[in-house]
C-alpha cells in the first residue's frame, strides 16, 4: 500500500491491547507454554506460514504449515508428546518484534503487522530466522483473540533444518 492510499486509522487503546497480544503471544512460545498460547486464538483461528513470497491463498499453493485450531491442537500434542524426538532436547528461542503497523478491519478487527527475527538453539546448533508477521485480531481491547496469523519467512524458499517449533 503506497503513502497516498487511505489506511483506516486505529485508535490508541486497540493499538495498546493489540501490540500487547502479540508480544504476549511471543513470550508464551519462547516459554514453551503451548496451552496458554492456544488459548490466545479464537476458534475460528488460522495459523499460516507460506512456502513463497507473495503467496495470497493457502488452498491454491504449497505451503509450509496451514493449520486450522483443532490442527494447532494436534500439533501441540505431538510437540509435547514423550514420541517428539525432533524435539529431545526441545529447542530454545527467543524472537524480537518491531516495526508495528496497525489497520482497522471492521468494527471488531484490527489488523497488526510486525517484523520479527528469531534464534532458535537446540542441540548446540543455532538457527536465525526473520520475517514479517501479519495478525488480525478479533474483540474488544479488553478482549482480543487472534483470528489468523501469517508468518512469511524471507527465508522460506531457502533451506533450513528441522522447523518443528512453532514460529
Amino acid at each position: 500500500m503506497s503513502a497516498t492510499q487511505h489506511v483506516p486509522r486505529v485508535g490508541t487503546e486497540w493499538r495498546a491491547a493489540a501490540e500487547e497480544l502479540v508480544l504476549e503471544e511471543a513470550a508464551q512460545l519462547d516459554a514453551r507454554k503451548y496451552t496458554s498460547w492456544l488459548e490466545l486464538f479464537a476458534d475460528d483461528a488460522e495459523y499460516w506460514v507460506p512456502l513463497r513470497e507473495g503467496q495470497a491463498d493457502p488452498h491454491t499453493e504449497l505451503n509450509i504449515v496451514y493449520d486450522d485450531l483443532a490442527r494447532m491442537r494436534d500439533r501441540i500434542v505431538r510437540l509435547t508428546g514423550a514420541f517428539a524426538h525432533a524435539q529431545d532436547p526441545p529447542s530454545r528461542t527467543v524472537r524480537s518484534i518491531a516495526g508495528f503497523r496497525f489497520e482497522a478491519a471492521g468494527a471488531d478487527e484490527v489488523i497488526v503487522r510486525s517484523t520479527f527475527i528469531l534464534l532458535e538453539v537446540r542441540s548446540g546448533r543455532q538457527q536465525t530466522y526473520g520475517g514479517r508477521y501479519t495478525h488480525r485480531l478479533r474483540g474488544t481491547p479488553e478482549q482480543l483473540r487472534i483470528v489468523q496469523k501469517t508468518v512469511e519467512l524471507v527465508n522460506s524458499e531457502e533451506p533450513f533444518g528441522n522447523m518443528t517449533f512453532l514460529l
